[in-house]
């Protein structure tokens, strides 16, 4: 497996836990966390990998712990990233924390590419079966909606579920019959035939009458053969093994701000140093006045000191930075976790604080623009442009689906063992630059109050999607995205998630990065007490020091009213007048006028599949072209 090689950031997103994965000489399913060597190693190694590859993020880890994740709650002390390999061009042995990250077999069933016949692997072999030629994985599996999958039934599929030969000696051939029709399995023990042409249509009834039981197998191979099937009454559906339904990764996004991004913090949040500063305030604490714990202070000083010894940070603002962080652990208010409104809205009012001092600004640092030297076509509409020159973001995966996409929290099955308690989860941290641009409350409202009359069957329809989400009335509706966050769905909203798409797709041109490597993380919430009305477009790929810089330069003054004018340009699209003039498009309908032509982005760039997208909003209507929100500007401005 010496060409099996991957980025460990891919490991996570987008080939987590049970994804298959197609490396150039193999193809393997990524494994359960019981099998990470973190947790397979012995404690020299098993150290030496949770201090190389641990994911600090408390706000993050806290959210989590308070989720319920494949039906329990699990308190997340830290993220783990995947382990790397042996750099050989270096030379020297291998380091303890280079360790391989594990695969399992799958799929098991293999074809040779000459004689055609067909061997079946275990999902613990090291390599591929041999024959004459070299063997391929086979193509086509069965999966159900609760994440099961399995290999095709070659064996019951040729025999039409007759059990008095169940040989594998099979062979699976190909005719000039176009499509599955000309795909044909071949027994040669009873001499039976069988092309895969009976299996469509949906719902695959004659695949699953020959299961056992009419229903899902259960298996879940990632977490290896020795875990027992789960009893699962779901139907399997017939996929290809590089179909997108084969995998739906969950994850969930942090920025981390202050006070957690300040070095000192960072230090203490660390769980082998913290853990030991917690013993030594249990031990010198006194009393509990009004849920307030009062220490021995003297004593405090004194232990503290020497476990800090080799810290340069004055003691006073060690003393007070951990007694902040043991109040926070220990308030009865700090297990009533932020909802996701409320989680965004603190790295939103990150983004309009103050500037961290010089030492605390390695994984989050921004600089205030003067508006005022913009031009006005921009501060019109903007209040507030802030440089973000550093972020960290980590990205956890919680868990991932299969036929249709689930919110996180929702799967239904496990990335490791039944019964094993893990405190952490797979995560991955990217570090990046970006620009965040905050919308004029009061010309937004201003807007949609002379215009709503435009948008309310559009605006109606968005809500009554949104309700039917929430209340899970249609299932194929509440699993296309995780969309149960918002508390509503406005036409601020759609306004603002359309132009991040806008202006994401002009800064490819712009900034020197391509679309897949930039992301929008949306901040809009009419709540009065989580009003916001924000975006913030950064790099989704950076490399350890950083990035390329030409996303915070193109929100210099002069740069940034050149990029908006450019990407509005975008209120004409090459498919208009059908792509305006339409009211529904995309998945599930859930777009206006938004297509690949004027405002869709790689799925991993929109927090949303790509839906809840409308120029209608930022252009007007094709019957009246006055009521957008950039109408005006528009019409003053030569784009």
């Amino acid at each position: 497996m010496a060409n099996n090689e991957h980025r460990t950031s891919q490991l996570i997103f987008p080939f987590g836990v049970g994804a298959m994965v197609d490396f150039k000489d193999d193809t393997l399913m990524a494994a359960g966390l019981d099998f990470w060597p973190s947790e397979t190693k012995s404690d020299k190694y098993k150290t030496a990998i949770i201090e190389k590859t641990q994911i600090i993020d408390p706000r993050l880890q806290m959210k989590i712990s308070s989720m319920r994740l494949n039906g329990r709650l699990n308190k997340i002390d830290y993220f783990l990233n995947a382990t790397e390999k042996r750099d050989f061009n270096q030379g020297g042995g291998l380091a303890d924390h280079q360790q391989p990250m594990p695969f399992v077999r799958f799929p098991k069933w293999y074809f040779c590419s000459n004689c055609k016949k067909m061997k079946r692997a275990k999902l613990e072999d090291r390599t591929a079966p041999r024959c004459h030629g070299k063997m391929f994985p086979v193509t086509f599996l069965i999966a159900c909606e609760d994440g099961h999958i399995s290999d095709f039934p070659w064996v019951e599929w040729v025999h039409h579920g007759d059990e008095n030969c169940q040989s594998e000696d099979l062979s699976l051939e190909s005719s000039t019959t176009p499509g599955l029709p000309g795909v044909v399995v071949k027994c040669h023990t009873c001499k039976k035939r069988r092309s895969l042409g009976g299996v469509y249509p949906k719902p695959f009834a004659q695949l699953n009458k020959i299961l056992p039981n009419g229903c899902c197998p259960g298996e879940k191979p990632w977490l290896g053969s020795r875990e027992i099937n789960e009893n699962c009454s779901k139907q399997v559906d017939f996929i290809q093994r590089a179909s997108s339904s084969a995998y739906f990764p969950n994850t969930i996004s942090s920025i981390l701000i202050p006070p957690y991004s300040n070095s000192l913090r960072k230090e203490i949040d660390k769980p082998k140093l913290w853990n030991q500063i917690n013993d030594v305030m249990e031990s010198v604490k006194v009393e509990e006045h009004d849920g307030i714990s009062q220490f021995d202070e003297k004593n405090l000083k004194v232990i503290l000191k020497s476990i800090m010894i080799n810290y340069k940070y004055p003691i006073e603002i060690v003393i007070q930075e951990v007694k902040k962080k043991y109040l926070e652990e220990n308030d009865e208010s700090s297990y009533i976790q932020d909802d996701d409104i409320t989680f965004r809205k603190k790295e939103y009012l990150a983004f309009l604080g103050e500037r961290p001092v010089e030492a605390d600004r390695v994984d989050f640092d921004i600089i205030h623009q003067d508006i005022n030297l913009y031009n006005s076509e921009i501060t019109s509409f903007i209040s507030d442009i802030v440089l973000v020159t550093k972020l960290r973001e980590t990205r956890v995966l919680t868990g991932f689906s299969r036929i249709v996409p689930t919110s996180s929290g929702e799967e239904k099955v496990s990335m490791k063992k039944a019964g094993r308690a893990i405190n952490w989860l797979p995560a991955t941290e990217v570090r990046g630059e970006g620009v965040f641009l905050n919308f004029k409350k009061k010309n937004l409202h201003d807007w949609y109050n002379q215009n709503k009359n435009n948008f309310q069957k559009q605006t109606k329809f968005y809500k009554g999607w949104l309700k039917k989400v929430q209340e899970n009335e249609d299932i194929n509706y509440a699993r296309i995205s995780d969309i149960k966050s918002l508390e509503k769905i406005s036409p601020y909203y759609i306004l603002i998630h359309t132009f991040a798409h806008i202006l994401i797709r002009q800064l490819v041109y712009n900034a020197g990065y391509d679309a897949s490597s930039l992301r929008e993380r949306l901040f809009v919430s009419e709540d009065p007490d989580n009003e916001m009305y924000g975006v913030l477009i950064y790099t989704s790929s950076g490399d350890s020091e950083g990035t390329l810089g030409g996303l915070v330069e193109r929100g210099n003054p002069g740069n940034l009213e050149d990029t908006i004018l450019k990407a509005l340009a975008a209120e004409t699209c090459s498919n208009d007048p059908i792509c305006l003039e339409t009211e529904r498009q995309g998945l599930k309908d859930l777009n206006g006028a938004a297509c690949h032509s004027c405002a869709l982005l790689p799925e991993t760039s929109c927090e949303h599949n790509n839906t809840l997208l409308d120029r209608a909003f930022l252009f007007g209507t094709a019957d009246n072209s006055d009521c957008g929100f950039f109408s005006d500007l528009i019409a003053n401005f030569e784009l």
